[in-house]
């Protein structure tokens, strides 16, 4: 809990004092005075000189008048002491007495680390520009060189995991470089090595402007970044290789020691040599970097041997040398290790998570019944569920490759509580902390069913340490189905009749989807945009292509005054009329796609490298065919719906008959390479574009490269 009001302001100065304290300790002749001593000597003075006379005291009186010793007493003495020196008003190391040397140093307090408040963990950063960053930085530097030696390279991670003061990169710039040039002050062959870690584990202060700022205060080639997750989420593809700086991609997988048999041994085989093919890669080595070792030494011993390959390595045939050579006897059935579930995280049963879940079944005879759900319409993007089959047949392959030889049912789950109120077969069921209710509620069932109850197990679920602001906190399929917006979740049309330039993007989405929102960051960014809806008004105009047909077809009566044609008119004629929206469609879709195909031309030559068509018929009209990907712009039809309410003062009858003559959200995302999803902040989605245009561009890049 945090403090606020005069207690706020008591600690912020106790903060300040010790900071600008110990700031203080250093000498204007250079040298380093003797910090540990001056604390050491507080301890003594106020701690361990007490307790000793407390005890020597009592020690004395008990000899001198023959009584025994007394330990409570003591004890209850050197309680009051200990809670004394935690409360007493003193500051270790002591204000150094008489005027300092640097009383008014620019010390600046960070936020908190992780979860925990500024009782523990709020760290002061002086300013960069202020004349002791350098001092302190070279002196320290200077200090351990004379006490180690060195070879050149300097660690410091400013901000792994605490979000800096400011976000502006000129800021950032800064700091980088004031860190950089303390170090070229006690060594001018400095090498700066800086975790990447915080890059991945901030993504949303970390933007690319950020990101190139903190590196470019750095001259290129003297800092050397460790990708340190590299197997998992690689910063190296969406940095531009770190934009310049060397880096080393690094194998974390580990992290707090968790012992258990995973890994995704598939990235860690390839991603060393995808990331030396990468465009501009200024990859130098690879590295190892677990927060636990003597355990899964497998994977290890793969992340080694990659070192001395040119090729990812044939799995199977490897791990069968592996296990002789560990082992001393060839072993057949090492090849057949389980590298489509519990050792590669694309696969795993539950929607692609791996790295820190293994289930181990004991050997007894458990008959595990296993209940997957139908059901997903009130689920977070429910459109991006896998269907029931393909869930099934992952769960099947995981249980197999835990235990061949555990029996096992799969039973689809088609209501609130399916088999588990019925099924008398049935002893236990696994719950969470927040599922624990609903297990209460089978076991009521159950017991109006005649039926025993079942003994409720409750594990902890694991929390997602990554989790964005629109996330859940513990690791779910909901978050894991927001990560894939934005990303390729099919490949992208092969169609040679198709010129491979501009590459055209196909948006579309219903009414109340904010597909033009999406448009226009895309247009911001660098897209050349086509309006196939701008392009429907221009064909209706007088004298436009399609103006005679339309009039032909429905009558004067569709016409204002002024000859234009009345849209509102038109489409109450057509509305809910298949047959003369057919006859409407067939009039217009014709040339709105040849006035398409035209301004894709006049993208090309003008050198435009991306083109989005903006069109709310795209798939209707049959218009995927003239684009390479289909992105798709999606929302809750709840949602859509208020948002119509909103925009066009409908009621809630109208506008969710407006919503629902449309197709819907699953049978567009069918025929989609790409899904984006509006239901959050501004903010989500522009981040959600970014994503979408940054991979957009790695693929264009590839296919472009010899």
């Amino acid at each position: 809990m945090r403090a606020h009001g005069e207690k706020a302001d008591r600690e912020a100065e106790q903060y300040e004092l010790n900071a600008r304290n110990q700031v203080t300790l250093w000498g204007p002749s250079g040298n380093i005075l003797d910090y540990a001593n001056k604390q050491l000597g507080g301890l003594v003075l106020d701690y361990y000189g007490v307790r000793w006379s407390l005890f020597v005291s009592a020690l004395v009186e008990s000899l001198n008048s023959g009584s025994p010793f007394h330990q409570d007493q003591f004890n209850q003495a050197v309680f009051q002491v200990e809670r004394g020196f935690v409360y007493n008003k003193k500051r270790y190391p002591a204000v150094p007495a008489g005027n300092t040397v640097f009383p008014r140093v620019n010390a600046t307090r960070l936020g908190g680390w992780s979860h925990f408040d500024c009782t523990y963990s709020c760290t002061y950063l002086l300013d960069p520009e202020d004349p002791m960053f350098q001092v302190i930085g070279t002196l320290f530097l200077k200090e351990l060189i004379k006490e180690f030696g060195t070879d050149h390279i300097y660690s410091a991670d400013t901000f792994n995991e605490m979000t800096p003061l400011s976000s502006d990169p000129a800021y950032l710039s800064r700091v980088s470089n004031a860190v950089f040039r303390s170090m070229t002050g006690g060594d001018p062959e400095a090498l700066w090595l800086m975790q990447g870690w915080l890059f991945q584990h901030q993504p949303d202060f970390w933007q690319p402007a950020q990101v190139r700022a903190l590196l470019h205060g750095v001259p290129l080639g003297r800092m050397i970044v460790p990708d340190l997750f590299a197997e998992s989420k690689p910063v190296y593809q969406w940095t531009e290789s770190f934009y310049g700086q060397p880096f080393i991609w690094c194998m974390l997988h580990n992290f707090g020691g968790n012992h258990g048999l995973f890994g995704t041994v598939e990235a860690i085989n390839h991603g060393p040599f995808s990331a030396r093919r990468f465009p501009n890669s200024t990859m130098v080595g690879t590295g190892l970097v677990p927060e636990g070792i003597e355990q899964n030494d497998m994977v290890y011993e793969l992340m080694n041997e990659l070192g001395w390959s040119q090729e990812p390595l044939d799995l199977p045939s490897w791990v069968t040398r592996y296990a002789e050579r560990r082992y001393g006897a060839p072993n057949a059935a090492a090849a057949r290790l389980p590298f489509n579930s519990v050792y590669c995280a694309s696969k795993f049963a539950v929607e692609g998570l791996c790295e820190s879940l293994a289930i181990v079944l004991r050997p007894f005879n458990i008959h595990a019944r296993a209940v997957l759900s139908r059901q997903g319409d009130d689920k977070v993007l429910a459109e991006l569920i896998e269907p029931y089959e393909v869930r099934a047949a992952k769960l099947r392959q995981f249980l197999e490759d835990v235990n061949p030889s555990l029996r096992y049912d799969i039973v689809p789950l088609v209501d609130p509580y399916g088999p588990s109120v019925t099924d008398p077969d049935l002893q236990c069921l696994v719950v969470s902390e927040e599922t624990r209710r609903g297990g209460e509620a089978v076991n009521k069932k159950r017991l109006e069913n005649g039926l025993p109850e079942l003994a409720l197990y409750e594990i902890l679920l694991m929390k997602d340490p990554d989790h964005s602001q629109n996330e859940e906190e513990k690791i779910s399929s909901s978050s894991l189905r927001q990560r894939l917006l934005g990303t390729l979740l099919r490949p992208p049309r092969q169609d040679p009749t198709l010129p491979s330039r501009p590459y055209v993007i196909g948006l579309t989405g219903g009414t109340g989807s904010g597909k033009t929102s999406i448009a226009k960051l895309l247009g911001h960014l660098g897209a050349f945009l086509i309006d196939a809806d701008k392009l429907g008004h221009a064909i209706y105009v007088p004298g436009g292509p399609a103006y005679e047909q339309v009039v032909a077809a429905f009558g004067a009566e569709i016409l204002n005054e002024d000859g234009t044609i009345n849209r509102k008119v038109l489409g109450a004629k057509v509305f809910g009329n298949q047959e003369r929206l057919k006859s409407l469609t067939d009039i217009m879709w014709p040339e709105i796609a040849r006035m398409v195909k035209e301004r894709i031309r006049e993208a090309d030559a003008q050198g435009k490298a991306v083109c989005v068509l903006d069109a709310a018929v795209l798939l209707e009209a049959g218009w995927q065919d003239m684009v390479h990907e289909v992105w798709t712009a999606i929302i809750p039809e709840e949602e859509a719906v208020k948002r119509i309410m909103a925009r066009d003062g409908l009621s809630e009858e109208a506008a969710r008959s407006q919503q629902q003559s449309q197709m819907t959200n699953s049978q567009r995302v069918e025929q989609s390479q790409v899904v984006l999803c509006t239901l959050w902040e501004p903010e989500v989605t522009r981040k959600q574009v970014e994503k979408a245009w940054d991979l957009l561009q790695q693929r264009l890049s590839q296919e472009r490269s010899p």
